[in-house]
């Protein structure tokens, strides 16, 4: 969703418990405050705050600000970005330590990224990330929800972020998915992710063969497409 406060409300009077907002925001998170404000019991998850635009001090400040005032109630989103999009990208292995030493000396929670998002990213880096952590994940895969569930435990929180196109009609649903999934075909980190789970290299090459359109954007009526 966007960020949107009665967007929120209307979710949360839907009966959901989470809302994932896109996007990548700057350190100071003052348009969450807004969101939880609006709502009682939602669950907010941020987009991913990126390492390389944002420091860490005042991104710590912000959480501690918003953790005092909604507690349990918000997941913030901390992730290295992509360097077809980040001018500063370099070799995450090197920043993350750092940025997470920063972060815990402002605030008494451990830097801990969640395995399921950090893993698919950059393999072998067991050394960046400590502990298992919850945490939102896009767009996503089912088995790579399976995988993420396998990692982080069964009590954790997970908000994958699945595609839904609501028709019966598979070839409307794939135009619309292979539009949706258009900005994802740019990044290597998202291609590779795909790699992972058996795709080839054809079938992650704009724009997106049948295969990977019909398994990341599901489609159908309501219902089937929920629990399907």
């Amino acid at each position: 969703m966007g960020r949107n406060p009665q967007q929120a409300k209307e979710i949360e009077a839907l009966g959901y418990g989470a809302v994932w907002v896109g996007g990548s925001p700057p350190a100071e998170l003052v348009w969450v405050e807004p969101i939880l404000e609006a709502t009682t019991t939602l669950q907010v998850a941020t987009g991913i705050v990126n390492i390389w635009s944002a420091p860490a001090k005042p991104v710590a400040e912000s959480f501690h600000r918003i953790e005092r005032a909604y507690p349990g109630r918000f997941l913030l989103g901390i992730g290295v970005g992509h360097s077809e999009a980040t001018a500063e990208y370099r070799n995450p292995r090197t920043r993350w330590p750092p940025w997470c030493s920063t972060w815990t000396s402002w605030t008494s929670t451990a830097c801990r990224p969640t395995d399921a998002w950090w893993r698919p990213w950059v393999p072998g880096c067991s050394s960046c990330r400590p502990n298992a952590a919850p945490g939102p994940t896009l767009p996503d895969h089912p088995e790579h929800t399976a995988q993420a569930r396998e990692l982080i435990g069964p009590s954790a929180f997970l908000a994958p972020e699945h595609k839904v196109v609501l028709t019966t009609d598979p070839e409307q649903a794939r135009s619309v998915g292979r539009k949706a999934l258009g900005v994802y075909f740019n990044l290597a980190n998202y291609r590779n992710n795909w790699k992972r789970l058996g795709f080839s290299d054809d079938d992650v090459t704009r724009p997106g063969s049948d295969r990977l359109v019909d398994a990341v954007v599901a489609y159908g009526t309501p219902r089937p497409s929920r629990h399907g």
